[in-house]
């Protein structure tokens, strides 16, 4: 429906002898259309909102010699009306002060145009002006589309798209991409960053950081396959950004099938209460209709962006794809070939790099895997200030192997830990599992880290869930056990243990509990009964009975050595043992028993 302010038609359509008696604050109304007071019941046809009412001062004293202007503004206002034209008006008339006083509490503008002039030939003016407006909205709309287009055709980029939208609206604007709230493209119009925004963040990207709660609400709504249209929301999700006269215009962008993000301008919008909250809106800088037009026109142009990225990444997926296996397998691909091959696919090389095998069923999708791969970064190189995403491939049915540029060589650690948690609570008891290389320095370095990613993803896959990420610098005995085949590592179980879970299943555990945490306190009687809860003589005892089953000291350090590794052989078979410490931290970090720590007994 096309609209235009009450302000902009008084100007064009009223004479110029006529006054305004009241509510100058809702001059931004929009109005849609016209209604005529009439002599019978009901006195206007059916109002819908935006219309202005004439009303004949000497029709309505015929009608009711009594009438009182307060009472009627209140009920047109209520109705949605954007404006009241009371005609046959005369100066000093004492009807205009009840008027005047009704339309200041309302906020809906009252005019006075004085004898001479009638409703009809207003009414024809007024339908005139607005016919001439939707011409003018016509043909604005088809010159942006064409505007935009244009870029768009030309492969001009999302953020031409972005620079030209602020350049055309006078208004901030901003795309933001669909998934992960990464750094978003924006550009600020002609006049600058408006001083008023600067409460609601200090720089643009400020302001659309405190507004993304409020799209994150909003856009689920929006379906891939559209209609779209352009949406107001609050610039915050607290009360401070409801009451602010500021709002983010945003229209959604879907391209090959899928929504791909959201193009938005800011823009000073106020909106009245009541029934025509919704009809009446006004902004700073013009009519929100060329804003809302320049939006849709602009999200044209996005999408076709958006389609011509999706298919040039299909394209280019395969040559990818051959370009991370070769680097992954250690093809023969000298450092100059391997930096000519990424150059040209538009891959930058920028060292350390951390290698990262996932897998899973089904894989794990493009956000999953760049929040998975954010946790090893800490300050990577950046391009533009936005950290280089991850580079991934199938090497597998069920696996993805995924190189993380900039990696922080300090954190893999406490990374594997941090996706450990991650994978738990998104997947529950899915199998899901991930495997960490150490650091790789350099381009060259690349397939040694692949290599250690697939051991700890097998350490990671047989402790069955219990750790779904694994650090192979932190594997400790894990490695040297995954490495051995299965039968052997269950034969060194049965023979190293047996006999003591033989005499511990009448005592649910006690023993192996006692041992366990006997190797993990270095050997030491005292700490281990702290720990158990227990007299230090109960664990002495213990321990005797322990001896005896397994006919060996318990003291002697490479008697410890073999007992853990036992233990932890049972980690990597997924074997039951009755009364074992289940430790906070990840087994995989569980200390060795050192010589010196095991041979000590206080």
């Amino acid at each position: 429906m096309v609209a235009i302010s009450v302000d902009a038609l008084r100007g064009a359509v009223l004479p110029p002898d006529t006054s305004l008696v009241g509510g100058s604050a809702g001059l931004g109304r929009q109005v849609t259309g016209t209604a005529t007071f009439r002599a019978r019941t009901p006195a206007f046809p059916a109002l819908h909102g935006g219309e202005v009412a004439f009303v004949s001062l000497s029709l309505l004293r015929t009608v009711d010699p009594h009438a009182k202007l307060d009472r009627l503004v209140t009920q047109l206002d209520e109705a949605g009306v954007a404006a009241i034209v009371l005609l046959d008006s005369s100066p000093g008339d004492s009807v205009l002060e009840d008027a005047a006083r009704a339309a200041g509490a309302c906020t809906l503008p009252v005019f006075a145009v004085p004898a001479g002039h009638s409703a009809e030939a207003l009414d024809l003016a007024l339908h005139r002006q607005l016919a001439s407006h939707r011409e003018y909205l016509l043909k604005r709309g088809q010159e942006l589309q064409r505007e935009f287009s244009q870029l768009a055709l030309a492969g001009q980029g999302l953020q031409a798209i972005v620079d030209r939208l602020a350049a055309v609206t006078g208004l901030p604007a901003a795309w933001e991409a669909a998934g992960d709230a990464i750094t978003p493209l924006w550009a600020l119009p002609p006049s600058g960053f408006p001083a008023a925004l600067v409460p609601l963040g200090g720089d643009f990207p400020g302001v659309l950081r405190a507004g993304r709660l409020p799209l994150l609400r909003w856009a689920p709504s929006q379906q891939a396959d559209g209609p779209h249209d352009v949406a107001t929301l609050a610039l915050r999700a607290d009360a401070a950004g409801e009451s602010s006269p500021w709002r983010r215009l945003v229209i959604a962008v879907a391209g090959a099938g899928r929504m791909a993000g959201f193009l938005s301008l800011v823009a000073h919008v106020r909106h009245a209460s009541g029934a025509r909250s919704r009809q009446n809106a006004s902004h700073s800088q013009g009519d929100l209709n060329e804003a809302q037009m320049a939006l849709t026109a602009a999200a044209l142009a996005a999408s076709i962006e958006a389609l011509r990225a999706r298919t040039v990444s299909e394209t280019q997926g395969g040559a990818v794809a051959g370009l991370l296996h070769d680097w992954l397998g250690g093809r023969s691909m000298s450092a100059g070939d391997l930096e000519t091959r990424a150059t040209a696919l538009g891959i930058p090389l920028a060292p350390p790099f951390a290698v990262l095998v996932v897998e899973a069923e089904p894989a794990p999708g493009e956000d999953e895997l760049r929040r998975i791969a954010r946790l090893l970064i800490a300050a990577g190189p950046s391009s533009a200030g936005v950290v280089l995403g991850p580079l991934w491939t199938a090497v597998g049915e069920r696996r993805l192997a995924v190189i993380v540029r900039g990696a922080d060589p300090t954190t893999l650690d406490t990374a594997a830990r941090d996706i450990h948690a991650v994978l738990s609570v998104r997947h529950g008891g899915s199998a899901i599992f991930a495997g960490i290389g150490r650091i790789a320095p350099a381009a060259s370095d690349v397939p040694r880290a692949y290599g250690q990613a697939l051991q700890a993803l097998g350490v990671a896959r047989r402790l069955g869930g219990q750790h779904r990420a694994a650090y192979f610098g932190a594997l400790g005995a894990y490695r040297v056990l995954a490495a051995a085949a299965p039968e052997e590592v269950l034969s060194f179980h049965e023979d190293t243990l047996g006999p003591l879970r033989a005499l511990d299943e009448k005592s649910g555990g006690e023993l192996l509990r006692t041992l366990e945490t006997y190797l993990l306190c270095g050997g030491s009687p005292q700490e281990t009964a702290q720990r158990l809860h227990a007299h230090r003589n109960t664990v002495l005892y213990r321990l005797d009975r322990i001896a005896e089953a397994l006919n060996v000291d318990v003291r002697d350090p490479e008697t410890q050595l073999t007992l853990f590794l036992a233990l932890r052989a049972a980690d990597v078979l997924g074997v039951s043992v009755p009364g074992r410490v289940q430790e906070g931290a990840p087994a995989a970090r569980l200390p060795l028993a050192t010589a010196s720590g095991a041979a000590r007994r206080k």
